[in-house]
């Protein structure tokens, strides 16, 4: 240990590597990075040293843009290999590109690269610190600190472990850049061995270093959260994914809890619904399904005029492999059996998030389930980062083509069918009662109804998150509807929900998550503006039938030949409604507009934008985020040629200046630069002593250097003006050294330092 403490470079190589892995574990973490602890050490430490090679040797980073270039264009047939990597990171580099500036997610496959990159820019920064300047340590902890404490204020697990050792590693290295400071400056006569010293300085450094920690450590802190509302809200409306991260954590909630719509940005008021949300693009899951689904966490059942509340209503358990409905084999006949598998990513809840009558659970290590009434499923022990389960659930044909199964499912069955009912009349306001009634004039039917609710308020009213407060003293229906006439999936599923009941409709409010957004072929990135509300309704004899009446959301179609193939619509009976009602049609024509960005209007703009895509294709080529990509890689390559460069005119001018200078000056200057070349060489001189002691010390080596250097000394303190011949002889002494060196460096080292050091 000793011998290793006594290497002047081991313990601040190893104290830079604990540094870069500080946080480079906690950027795993919260990218869900699936890596043992032992293989991320490996791959930081392997990155670590190789980016303390290229700062110490910068001819590396040259020699890396030039390959990456070059193998840009080297054709397939030579090296058919190397176009698949660069078409690789050309891959990778986009997707952190588009994530960084374009708030795109950064894909499962790319973590793994997005996370060595990251490394590697830490590396780099940290080693130039540390290993090329040997100063400004400060500048370290501009880095380093702002990352902790965004980690530590969303809760990444070990943030404070991991503070307390990069803050350790920074003492011992602050102590041992110090200690080569003093030994630079101070003469190391034998009575001041510095050499000797080192062992014992690493020690106190490690000592002290340790206690300061420790201290800092066991210093009484209180458990409570320090609650600041003016700054928390400050930034939870900057950087509102913020807010999620913090409540999804399993350390800031002290105990996985259920699903909670609150969690999500779309209701920052516990008390009432409404008012202006932003919600934050973190990932939350994959869905594996065929197709868009909607995934229910929570019902509300009471209605106050405000807000919805849950009722508890009892839960069973069931052990995990058994059926959870009591549906009879004849009955299994009327549905669609259907999988669906979901996986948690920076997310844990109780809550098992599933669609509508989901018939059987598998969760690894997982016993139990429990289920609720309305078919809210939870499973006690939580789910947690990285884990998934699969359901299985049954899926309703649509409302006509359900009548002809032979279902009936009635009132009956629902034993509080009251708690579906439930309107609080005395707040509800009059002007709501008659808008209901004049959207259903002339329709018949519960189910022609609910389309009826579902398509005005989708036609009618404008999707925003950027809502005025609901005023005290206000009905949040009411002033949705007459009022702020826009809103979000809250003020749609709410007014749905009472139009429903008023009608004499069972109805009920559902939060949860819909994965529509789909990254590839089968699989949904589920995110937390994916969080939303939309409403089931019970209709006879069907049963429980989701609706959507939120605008921007697609929704089914409602046709009453919906079931039938293409061929059978074509030929409807010409007094019956055609594939669609006029409102319908309405309807998929606003949906089809407000898919389309706020740029584009109509679907002329769609020909017109497709016309001028294609004349666009045929005279230039759009600029791609692969192409953005290496024109980057071009400038930096160029901005990191520019520093070379003016060293390499300030050399020019150095030189051009050493020429212009008397005959007496340009002798001191030469000398001085043979000293230099010298030095370089691996032979400089010892601290105090004279030129003339050097001189004879090297005579051997140097078999010149005593005869310049008497001329030298002479020159400078004598006052006796050389010669030309004796200038030339300085001149080709310093060209046969210089030729040394480059024989001792090689070629591009040699250049390298001749025009940067």
């Amino acid at each position: 240990m000793n011998r290793l403490l006594r290497h002047k470079n081991f313990m601040l190589i190893f104290m830079y590597f604990i540094i870069v892995f500080s946080l480079s574990y906690l950027v795993g973490t919260m990218l869900t990075l699936d890596l043992s602890l032992v293989s991320q050490i490996l791959i930081v430490f392997a990155v670590a040293i190789s980016a303390k090679l290229i700062v110490q040797n910068r001819v590396f980073i040259y020699i890396i843009f030039f390959i990456v270039v070059i193998s840009r264009f080297i054709p397939d047939d030579i090296t058919p290999q190397s176009h698949i990597y660069f078409e690789k990171l050309m891959m990778v580099l986009s997707n952190v590109y588009e994530h960084l500036f374009m708030n795109k997610l950064i894909m499962r496959e790319n973590i793994l690269p997005f996370w060595i990159i990251t490394i590697a820019v830490y590396s780099i920064y940290t080693s130039f610190i540390i290993f090329r300047l040997k100063r400004g340590l400060w500048a370290l902890l501009l880095l380093y600190i702002p990352m902790f404490i965004y980690y530590w204020y969303v809760n990444i697990r070990h943030t404070y472990s991991a503070l307390a050792v990069f803050l350790f590693s920074y003492l011992v290295i602050y102590g041992q850049l110090k200690f080569e400071k003093e030994a630079h400056m101070t003469t190391t006569s034998s009575d001041h061995n510095f050499s000797e010293m080192t062992s014992s300085w690493h020690k106190v450094s490690l000592i002290y270093g340790a206690l300061i920690i420790i201290i800092a450590l066991l210093m009484p802190k209180t458990p409570n959260h320090t609650r600041w509302l003016w700054m928390e809200s400050k930034i939870n409306s900057m950087l509102p994914e913020n807010h999620y991260l913090r409540l999804i954590n399993n350390e800031y909630n002290d105990m996985v809890s259920r699903f909670n719509f609150s969690t999500t940005g779309f209701q920052q008021n516990l008390s009432v619904l409404g008012g202006p949300v932003s919600s934050g693009e973190n990932l939350i899951m994959y869905v594996y399904a065929d197709k868009p689904t909607y995934l229910r966490g929570t019902v509300r059942h009471n209605y106050n005029g405000s807000m919805w509340q849950t009722l508890e209503t009892g839960n069973t358990e069931y052990p995990l492999g058994n059926a959870l409905n009591n549906i009879t084999p004849d009955e299994m006949d009327y549905y669609n059996e259907e999988t669906v598998k979901v996986q948690f990513v920076n997310y844990t809840s109780t809550t098992l998030f599933s669609p509508y009558r989901t018939i059987d659970v598998h969760a690894e290590s997982k016993d139990k389930i429990s289920v609720s009434m309305d078919h809210i499923i939870e499973i006690p022990g939580g789910i947690y980062n990285g884990e998934e389960y699969t359901v299985t659930f049954l899926s309703t044909p649509s409302y006509y083509e359900s009548l002809n199964t032979g279902i009936n499912n009635s009132y009956n069955n629902l034993s509080n069918i009251g708690d579906y009912l439930d309107v609080p009349m005395d707040k509800i306001t009059q002007r709501t009662i008659d808008l209901k009634d004049e959207i259903i004039t002339g329709i018949e039917g519960n189910y022609e109804k609910a389309v009826a609710f579902e398509s005005y308020l989708r036609n009618n009213y404008t999707y925003t998150l950027d809502t005025s407060v609901v005023p005290y003293g206000h009905e949040f229906i009411d002033y949705f509807l007459f009022e702020e006439k826009a809103g979000y999936c809250t003020y749609y599923a709410t007014a749905m929900a009472i139009f429903l009941r008023l009608e004499g409709i069972p109805s009920r409010y559902v939060e949860g998550y819909v994965s529509h957004e789909s990254s590839y072929d089968g699989v949904y990135e589920v995110r937390q503006s994916n969080a939303h509300a939309w409403v089931e309704a019970y209709i006879e004899p069907v049963g429980w039938i989701t609706f959507e009446p939120t605008a921007s959301y697609p929704s089914e179609n409602r046709s009453r030949y919906d079931s039938l193939g293409s061929e059978n619509k074509e030929e409807a009976p010409a007094d019956e409604p055609s594939d669609e009602t006029d409102i319908e049609k309405e309807d998929n024509e606003t949906e089809k507009e407000e898919a389309l960005p706020d740029n584009q209007d109509t679907a002329a703009n769609d020909s017109e934008n497709s016309d001028s895509t294609e004349n666009e294709s045929s005279t230039g080529r759009s600029v791609s985020p692969q192409n953005i990509i290496f024109y980057m890689i071009g400038l930096m390559l160029l901005t990191a040629m520019i520093p070379v460069l003016i060293k390499v005119f300030k050399y020019r001018k150095n030189e051009q200046h050493i020429d212009a200078m008397p005959d007496n000056e340009k002798i001191i200057e030469i000398y001085q630069r043979i000293l230099k070349t010298i030095e370089v060489l691996g032979y400089p001189m010892d601290y105090g002593e004279t030129y003339y002691e050097y001189s004879v010390r090297m005579g051997h080596q140097f078999d010149r250097l005593e005869e310049l250097t008497d001329i030298f000394v002479k020159n400078k303190y004598g006052d006796i003006m050389p010669g030309d011949d004796e200038i030339q002889k300085f001149t080709d002494y310093r060209s046969i050294l210089e030729e040394q060196l480059k024989n001792h460096l090689g070629t591009i080292k040699y250049y390298f330092h001749k025009y940067t050091a």
